[in-house]
């Protein structure tokens, strides 16, 4: 099978990493306070603009001040890498998607790429930038592994794919009966050996 999983949120802790450098960057900045620091459901992936309460302007100039420095610093979940090569040690392709941007140059691609490196996982294929991961995945066939709202009710439109989300502070929770939940990476393992008892060694 082909895997298609996301990186920030999903096989990493971005929410630690990229809140903390929004705090710094509300302070020293824009020079605000900061607001109320709530689990505010949101339906995009850029969650941090909802929880901080940026205008698009503030958003932008976060990507550009210190998003490189976010997507250099967040640390790896908890049995990712290890569900990682699982994956891939049973014979599956296990690539990454993500819609992570380029701040300057082709920084998040070369940032990527390090980050996987440095965390033993080597993916079959890496792609980013990716705005609309249902359209990115419209006639394949596969799993795709995400933490959005927004891209696991894209994907789940495609009849091919089986979707699963990843539980987050800061996301709200799809609601379609299409998309699967699971709250770790070794209650992942666990789940795709229940769904897919041919295709794995347990």
């Amino acid at each position: 099978m082909k895997f298609w999983i996301d990186i920030d949120d999903t096989l990493a802790n971005t929410d630690e990493a990229v809140l903390k450098i929004a705090a710094e960057y509300q302070k020293n900045v824009l020079k605000k306070p900061m607001p109320a620091m709530t689990a505010a459901k949101s339906e995009t992936h850029s969650y941090f603009i909802d929880v901080m309460r940026w205008s698009m302007e503030e958003a932008i100039g976060f990507l550009k001040y210190c998003y490189p420095q976010c997507l250099a610093e967040v640390k790896i979940k908890p049995g990712a890498a290890e569900t990682f090569h699982w994956l891939q040690k049973n014979g599956h392709e296990a690539n990454i998607l993500s819609s992570r941007v380029n701040a300057k140059g082709d920084d998040a691609f070369q940032i990527t790429k390090k980050w996987l490196s440095e965390n033993g996982i080597k993916p079959d294929s890496i792609t980013i930038a990716c705005k609309n991961k249902g359209d990115y995945l419209k006639g394949r066939q596969g799993v795709f592994i995400d933490d959005a709202f927004d891209h696991t009710e894209a994907a789940s439109k495609n009849p091919g794919i089986t979707v699963f989300q990843i539980n987050s502070r800061f996301v709200k929770a799809s609601p379609s009966p299409k998309v699967r939940h699971f709250s770790s990476w070794d209650e992942l393992r666990g789940i795709l050996i229940r769904l897919f008892p041919s295709q794995f060694d347990k």
